[in-house]
């Protein structure tokens, strides 16, 4: 469906700090001051004003094609949104639709319903590949090669000539960092493919930054690990647990500095920046369920309110 002719809500565009609460007033979509997540190691950061507020109810949101356009899903529908102007272009209701992933610099994508997984190319939410199977799976940032699993191992494609190019052994959460390489969950580790395994908590999903040699995991008991990849093989460089009350999603700006997660179903709902180094909370949104980070501090939110675009007061003109 074309909805290209879609208006954005109404604004309220008045400034806040960091710790905040999105809700519908007088004047449209505004952000409240709140107190900070009790508890937490904080680095506050710059006052943040809402600017263009899409009338749409979201609870995932992925950035792609450097944040000129956003994939995002609610209410059994997916749905390409042009960024800043939040506008929406087109829109998708697969059978089953649940999960949705994004390619950080094509403008490309991944949709999980009935049927499986299969990528779609952005705006128009066309297919590219099909029946992918259930996962796990993973699309270069670059959108020209795709993981999946298949019989037990994970194989690597070629989009551009659909041939096989890498098969591995089976691994329960995939990602590709900014180099086009592929990263594996080892048990609690983050590895190449045939890297070691570690003990712990084992890592069940996993993002890399765009344009930094690092990437950020999830774990089963719900902390979060930041890897830094070397020659030699990714390694740990922090774990921390964000200030969130049940699952999570997990996110990474391109510069590698951020972590940005967000409940996309549990109660409270909120979403926030963390310091990548040591999780200390830069932002902190109450009532959001989606978040996507663009690399320049401004961000995408999402909820039952619509998914909006904001940015920091100073630089708003």
């Amino acid at each position: 469906m074309n909805e290209s002719l879609a208006q954005p809500l109404g604004v309220d565009s008045a400034p806040v700090g960091p710790w905040a609460r999105a809700e519908k007033g007088p004047r449209g979509t505004r952000l409240v001051a709140t107190d900070p997540p009790k508890g937490a190691r904080l680095a506050p950061g710059d006052e943040l004003t809402i600017r263009t507020v899409a009338p749409r109810a979201v609870y995932g949101v992925e950035l792609v094609a450097d944040g000129k356009l956003a994939l995002a899903i609610g209410d059994g529908r997916a749905y390409s949104i042009r960024v800043p102007e939040m506008s929406v272009v087109h829109n998708r209701a697969p059978a089953g639709l649940d999960r949705i992933d994004g390619a950080t610099v094509a403008n490309a994508g991944l949709l999980h319903g009935d049927e499986g997984w299969r990528i779609v190319v952005l705006p128009s939410l066309g297919d590219i590949a099909t029946d992918l199977g259930d996962g796990p799976v993973a699309l270069r940032p670059d959108a020209r090669q795709v993981a999946v699993a298949i019989d037990g191992r994970i194989e690597e494609f070629d989009l551009t000539s659909g041939d096989t190019v890498a098969r591995h052994g089976s691994h329960a959460a995939l990602t590709y960092a900014g180099d086009g390489s592929l990263l594996v969950a080892n048990g609690a580790a983050l590895t190449w493919p045939g890297g070691p395994a570690a003990d712990g908590s084992p890592i069940v999903a996993a993002r890399a930054a765009a344009r930094a040699w690092r990437a950020v995991a999830r774990h089963a008991d719900g902390t979060v690990s930041i890897w830094g990849l070397e020659e030699s093989g990714p390694q740990k460089m922090a774990e921390f647990m964000p200030p969130l009350g049940g699952p999570f999603s997990l996110g990474m700006s391109p510069d590698g500095e951020q972590v940005g997660v967000a409940t996309s179903f549990a109660e409270p709902a909120g979403a926030a920046v963390l310091r990548a180094e040591d999780g200390a909370v830069v932002r902190f949104v109450e009532g959001a369920r989606a978040i996507g980070l663009r690399g320049d501090g401004s961000l995408v939110l999402g909820a039952e309110w619509g998914i909006a675009f904001m940015r920091p007061m100073e630089d708003s003109t």
